[in-house]
């Protein structure tokens, strides 16, 4: 559709919908007609337009309240439609309560509360009957009764006549007789068919209810007795033809002059701070200059100006947004920025997204919707990709200190950290050094109440944190036994949210949507994949049928440790620190497989000359010498692959028992008087007895 034949479209549209207007407000083209006031009608908000009876209240021992109505503005406190005053009290009143969606009938005492639902720019009719003597009611909207609440407001009044006499106004609430009114209470939109009657009625004569057709009851206030009433500031009354009261009609559609689709519900602003005095939710009804009109829950009002788009209050005039147009022929749903002055939030250009979706939608920038489970889910829905933009997972206040640590849980003093560690492999360990480099997962979990999370997923990949140096995390020392730092390489590190409770309620001050969680209950975790190189003071003295153990501790900084607790996986307290500590075993079958076998199969080969014939000398002679050479290779191999010490070693006393080190420490000492010596007297004694059955045998 072209922009041409849009605005003729419009045109034709308007020109039909001013014909049907007109015949509707001539009494003489229809046979039935009511008598219609519009309050509020230049759209201001104001105290200002009220309709007063002139004649006197009648008392009434039963009163039945009919009328129809339709809002064009709900009020943030109460849309009070009837206040009758007298006594200096409320005797009747009669109101709608947008924030509880119910509406209210006092009457003398006695106080009626039905829920129901309530929409704008559309007829609904209201039927109220009660007895004051039996206090027997009934309460018909859309001439469908609804269940509803009585209460006793007061004792003393019960079964008692409604007196006469007092104030009656509609469309303002009296604080006094005639006065006292408050813009917070006062009604916007359009009544018509309103009776008050002094008659009780069965449930059965209600339905289909019209004033018109009561005409000849006693102590009757009727709305079409024009003469009765006085209509006070900004108010217009005229005739329509009954047959435009209809419930049942819903406008469908608003017709645009470019191509554009509008669904024909709320609108929720995003972006203003949360003291703005401008309406979160517009809806559509009208046109201005061949656009669409958005008019606010309560005040707010956005219309094209044949130049720009302007957002203003009808109860602050000095409250306006203006949208800075790139394009003469955009709309305000989606994101733009917006000139704004007058309101509770800073002034100048703000980003506002305007938008359609439902509580289950992300709204793109360019107005339109995709499932909240598409955002940040590491592919674009969007047609502008802008449910992939700004995916950082944590809310930073402008307060926020990264320095301080979280405060403490209520019923903790400190706050808790868990730590755990995962060794996923041993990199280097070198004997000549005695130095270890260990690849270790270090994983940190805290909770930070100060932060606020955004979109967090079951899947903790998902909820990864970007730019980790803007928030607190635990700074750990780390020490080898010796007390001495290590040497620390941080190969990776990152921090995901765990997602553990249920999200806040929506936020619409950021234009961004997004599903809020709080720091509480949601902990962080940190993950650094680290490789630990630290010294270890090994012990050989049974080398190699030894096990080494090394540790290595971690704490908080001084003065951390006063603020934060450490803890570990298994719910064990170290306000000190934890202590890790690694045991290495040797594997000894490879000394046995080359330096015990072998040595052993010498000494055996050795031992095998005393069967050799005592001719044969030169044989054991060679046989002895090359087998004692052998041994002293390999015994110059394996010193050479092992660590020297100052002190002899298991592996030592097998290849020397014949040596005694006189400078021996004590460590190995024991060792030293007891097992060699008797090491030494066996093989002299297996020597000596094989020497002498040789020289008694003759072998």
């Amino acid at each position: 559709m072209t922009p041409t034949n849009g605005r003729l479209l419009v045109i034709m549209f308007v020109l039909g919908l001013a014909t049907y207007l007109t015949k509707a407000q001539d009494p003489q083209r229809s046979p039935g007609s009511v008598r219609l006031v519009s309050f509020q009608a230049s759209e201001a908000a104001s105290t200002n337009s009220s309709l007063r009876l002139l004649p006197d209240f009648p008392e009434m021992a039963a009163v039945t309240l009919n009328l129809w109505v339709r809002f064009r503005h709900f009020s943030p406190a109460l849309d009070i439609i009837v206040s009758y005053f007298g006594f200096n009290d409320d005797l009747l009143h009669f109101w709608h309560d947008f924030v509880d969606s119910e509406l209210v009938f006092r009457v003398y005492g006695y106080k009626v509360t039905t829920p129901v639902e309530i929409p704008l720019y559309v007829w609904n009719h209201i039927t109220i009957t009660f007895e004051l003597v039996s206090s027997k009611y009934h309460v018909l909207v859309n001439d469908k009764e609804i269940t509803s609440n009585l209460t006793i407001d007061y004792e003393n009044r019960i079964g008692k006549n409604l007196p006469g006499g007092g104030v009656l106004i509609l469309g303002q609430d009296q604080d006094s007789p005639g006065g006292g009114f408050s813009i917070p209470q006062a009604f916007s939109g359009d009544l018509a068919d309103f009776c008050l009657l002094s008659q009780y009625f069965p449930l059965n004569n209600l339905k289909d209810f019209r004033c018109y057709e009561h005409t000849s009851i006693e102590k009757s206030l009727r709305l079409d007795a024009e003469e009765d009433w006085s209509l006070d500031g900004d108010v217009k009354a005229f005739l329509i033809n009954t047959s435009t009261l209809d419930y049942k009609f819903r406008e469908p559609y608003v017709m645009l002059p470019e191509q554009k689709y509008f669904p024909v519900n709320s609108i929720q602003i995003r972006g203003l701070c949360s003291e703005s005095q401008l309406d979160r939710q517009l809806h559509i009804d009208g046109t201005m200059n061949l656009r669409p009109v958005f008019h606010g829950t309560f005040y707010t009002k956005v219309w094209w100006d044949n130049t720009s788009w302007v957002m203003a209050s009808r109860l602050l005039p000095n409250l306006k947004a203006t949208m800075i147009n790139n394009d003469p022929e955009d709309y305000p749903v989606g994101l733009h920025q917006w000139l704004l002055s007058g309101d509770n939030c800073p002034a100048g250009e703000v980003d506002l997204l305007l938008t359609v979706c439902g509580e289950e939608s992300f709204p793109c920038n360019d107005g339109t919707c995709v499932h909240m489970s598409h955002r940040c889910d590491l592919r674009a829905h969007c047609d502008d990709g802008s449910d992939e933009m700004k995916c950082d997972k944590v809310f930073v206040g402008t307060d926020y200190e990264k320095t301080l640590p979280p405060p403490p849980p209520e019923t903790e003093d400190v706050l808790n950290v868990t730590l755990s560690v995962i060794i996923t492999a041993v990199r280097t360990l070198d004997l000549l050094d005695q130095t270890v480099t260990l690849d270790v997962q270090l994983i940190s979990e805290w909770e930070d109440p100060r932060l606020q999370y955004a979109d967090l997923q079951p899947e903790q990949f998902k909820n990864q944190v970007q730019d980790i140096d803007r928030i607190w995390q635990p700074r750990l020392i780390t020490t080898d036994d010796t007390g001495s730092l290590v040497d620390l390489m941080n190969r990776d590190m990152f921090l995901v949210v765990i997602q553990e409770s249920e999200p806040l309620p929506s936020d619409d001050t950021r234009y961004i949507k997004a599903i809020v969680f709080p720091g509480s209950g949601n902990p962080l975790l940190l993950r650094q994949e680290l490789s630990i190189t630290f010294q270890c003071q090994f012990d050989l003295l049974w080398f190699p049928f030894d096990n080494q153990r090394c540790s290595i501790n971690f704490r908080l900084n001084d003065v951390e440790s006063k603020l934060v607790r450490q803890v570990t996986l298994k719910g064990k307290d170290e306000t000190s620190g934890q202590k890790l500590t690694i045991v290495f075993t040797n594997l000894f079958l490879y000394y046995l497989a080359n330096s015990y076998l072998p040595s052993f199969l010498l000494v055996v080969i050795s031992y095998s000359t005393f069967y050799f014939r005592l001719e044969d000398f030169n044989e054991r002679i060679m046989v002895s010498i090359t087998a004692m050479l052998v041994l002293v290779a390999l015994f110059q191999q394996t010193s050479s692959t092992i660590l020297k010490t100052t002190y002899l070693k298991l592996i030592d006393v097998w290849y020397m028992p014949q040596h005694r080190d006189q400078d021996m420490s004590r460590k190995y000492n024991m060792m030293a008087r007891v097992g060699l010596p008797i090491v030494f007297f066996l093989f002299l004694a297996v020597y000596g007895i094989i020497a002498a059955v040789q020289y008694f045998t003759g072998y």
